[in-house]
Order: C-alpha cells, then sequence, then structure tokens
C-alpha cells in the first residue's frame, strides 16, 4: 500500500508536464484567406505599361509564392467570359495547401463580363466560410458593382453570422468616385482598402495585409476616412461614401466611352462583337440608360443637335439600350454583324429619373479595331 500511494506524486507530475506540452497542446491556427478576382471586362484595361490583369494575376502568384505552403486559401471569380450578373464561380476551395491549386487555375482567366461584387459576397457568405470563421478575404478589383446589387449589405450578413471576418480590398486604377465606395466596403468588414497604380503599390498592400505593415497612404486625401468599427454603428451608417466634396466637380462628367471592343466566337462557331462601355452621370442623378448607337460607314455623318444627340437618325442602323440604377458603371453588350469592317459604334449616356434626356456622348469607334480573342490570350497567358 506505501509503494502505491508513493508512485502517484511523480505520476502527476508527469501528467501535469504533458498537459503542458505539445501533445495536449491546440493546434496552431493557420490563417485563412479568400481572394476575389474581378475578371470582368474592364480588367483588359492598361496599367502601369500593361494590362490590370496581367498586374493582378502575376502580383497575386508573386504573394502566394512567400505564404507558407500550409496555408488555408481559396478563389472564388466573377466575369471571366461568363455574360450576365450570375458569373460568380468557385475556383478553389478554401483550403489547406491551397496554393498549388490556384495557381493552376491562373492560367485560365480572361477578363470578360461584368461586376456582380454583391452576388460574389452572397455566395461566399452561405457556402464557403464554414468552417472557417477568421478568413480574410481579398477582394481585387477595378471598380464598384455594375449589377444593381448591394455589396455592403452582403459584407454585414457576413459579419453577423461570422464577426471575425476581415474583408480587405485592392482598387486597381479605380476612379476617385469608386474609390469612396470601396473604401466604405472595406471599412464595413473591419478591412483596409488598398489603392493600386502598379505592379509596386500591389506588391506593398498584399504585403501589408499579411505582415501588417504599414505602408504611405497613396489614395486621394479627398477620400474620407471612416469610422473605426467599434464606433457607434448608427453614425457610420449616417455616412454616404459616393457624394462629393462641395467643392469639387469634375468637369469630365457626365462621360460615357466605349473603353474596349472585342471579336469572339460563340458556341456555334459565329462571330460576335463585345462592346464595353463605362460611364459617370450627374452627381444628383441615379438611373441611367446607356445607349449604343451603330452606323454604318456609308451613312452620312451624324450630327448633334442641342449639344448632344445624334440628328440623322438615318445613319444608325441599330441600337442597343442598357439600363442602370446606379449613378456611374460600366457593361457590355453583344452583337452579330455581316460585315464588322463598315461598322462603327458610339454611346450615349441618358438619365432617365424624370424627363428622360441624353446628357453625354462617347467618340465614335470602328469595329474593324477589335481585338480578337487569340490577341488578348497572347496578352494574358
Amino acid at each position: 500500500m506505501y509503494k502505491v500511494r508513493f508512485l502517484r506524486f511523480p505520476l502527476i507530475l508527469l501528467f501535469l508536464y504533458l498537459a503542458s506540452s505539445s501533445v495536449f497542446a491546440e493546434p496552431m491556427q493557420t490563417r485563412s484567406i479568400m481572394f476575389i478576382l474581378d475578371a470582368s471586362g474592364s480588367m483588359n484595361d492598361r496599367m502601369s505599361g500593361t494590362s490590370r490583369m496581367k498586374v493582378a494575376l502575376e502580383q497575386m502568384e508573386a504573394f502566394i509564392k512567400t505564404l507558407p505552403a500550409e496555408t488555408e486559401m481559396g478563389l472564388v471569380a466573377y466575369g471571366n467570359r461568363i455574360p450576365g450578373c450570375d458569373s460568380a464561380r468557385l475556383y478553389s476551395p478554401l483550403k489547406k495547401f491551397g496554393s498549388r491549386d490556384i495557381m493552376a487555375k491562373m492560367p485560365l482567366f480572361f477578363p470578360a463580363g461584368s461586376t456582380p461584387i454583391a452576388r460574389t459576397l452572397e455566395l461566399v457568405g452561405k457556402h464557403l466560410l464554414t468552417g472557417h470563421p477568421s478568413t480574410e478575404i481579398i477582394l481585387i478589383s477595378d471598380g464598384i458593382e455594375s449589377c444593381d446589387g448591394d455589396p455592403i449589405k452582403e459584407i454585414q450578413k457576413i459579419k453577423r453570422v461570422n464577426p471575425n471576418v476581415k474583408m480587405h480590398v485592392l482598387g486597381l486604377d479605380v476612379l476617385k468616385n469608386e474609390e469612396r465606395e470601396l473604401q466604405f466596403l472595406a471599412s464595413e468588414s473591419s478591412g483596409k482598402y488598398f489603392p493600386v497604380k502598379n505592379q509596386k503599390s500591389m506588391e506593398e498592400a498584399l504585403t501589408s495585409i499579411w505582415t501588417g505593415k504599414k505602408i504611405e497612404p497613396s489614395y486621394d486625401s479627398n477620400i474620407p476616412d471612416f469610422p473605426e468599427p467599434n464606433q457607434n454603428k448608427i453614425e457610420k451608417q449616417k455616412i454616404n461614401p459616393v457624394d462629393p466634396l462641395k467643392d469639387t466637380i469634375n468637369s469630365e462628367i457626365p462621360y460615357i466611352r466605349i473603353s474596349n471592343i472585342e471579336k469572339v466566337k460563340n458556341q456555334s462557331g459565329a462571330e460576335e462583337f463585345l462592346i464595353w462601355y463605362e460611364y459617370e452621370g450627374n452627381l444628383e442623378a441615379s438611373e441611367h440608360t446607356a445607349l449604343l448607337l451603330f452606323h454604318p460607314k456609308s451613312g452620312s455623318k451624324a450630327t448633334e443637335i442641342p449639344q448632344l444627340r445624334v440628328k440623322q437618325a438615318t445613319s444608325i442602323f441599330h441600337t442597343i439600350a442598357v439600363d442602370h440604377n446606379l449613378r456611374s458603371g460600366k457593361g457590355y453588350v453583344r452583337i452579330q454583324v455581316a460585315d464588322g469592317q463598315n461598322i462603327s459604334v458610339s454611346a450615349e449616356l441618358w438619365e432617365s429619373n424624370s424627363i428622360p434626356k441624353s446628357v453625354a456622348i462617347s467618340d465614335e469607334k470602328f469595329l474593324s479595331d477589335a481585338k480578337s480573342t487569340e490577341t488578348f490570350d497572347a496578352i494574358y497567358r
């Protein structure tokens, strides 16, 4: 009996030692990152001597290679040749050692489509964050919502279910008024907004997200600072991220421009033209219609009456109208024509809040200048 009692004390010491060691310790939590990549048509546009898409993919790959191999990561993207506003797709699920899968998918991205940020966040919140309550979302985009969704509402839903989720936003060569909205979106999710103007600033932004290292803000000082997440929520909701400063009026607003023309083949093998446009309307107006006008080269040259509206309708053989419920946005239209060599296109911006009126007109561009899918593939791959 004496010997049994004698052994108890060293056994207790051994148990306490093991309990404090890594045998019983909780496993170390790895960081979790969900990338959301903008693969919309405007990512074709040039930035710092190359395309926005190429900058995004190259810097993503370089960043991923610096992370520990076991880091949990996943990839969602929208656009990528899928038309309409339901283009968000999961390309790599959120998992450990996810870097190889993500980098294997990168060569498949081709910038074409809309910018459905809200629906993408809805997809992420409903289906992809289960079991990952502390994920950091990194949204890489060159613009704001173009599908009339509400990204703020969707990120608020995610935060209610997963309070520890953060979303950082990297804005690639974003218009000043759109920066306000993207900064507000990041603030609502306890994340940060990083303006990206070149390869170096994107590298610095991604490094700052991972290491916490501060970088000097390069965004315009006119973009307002939003309250910290622990401040009164009611006060934060009163902030309107798109309200312009009273002393600043951009003389180039309103405007509409054709940003790109692309020649592609549809499923049946027929050639089609995708005409991408972007616009920004007057400060007080929110409902707009983008009107695409197609002209035969042989037609008489169109003239304008009071300032904007095309007078000689005989020079227009086809029109396409797209309604927007936002003051600024972008989109594309698709058209098949027998002879693209002899067709030009221009765009008009109409306010449609009350009495419809034309407020801006774009320069004319020719379908013959369209670049084929193969040409773009050579640029991005």
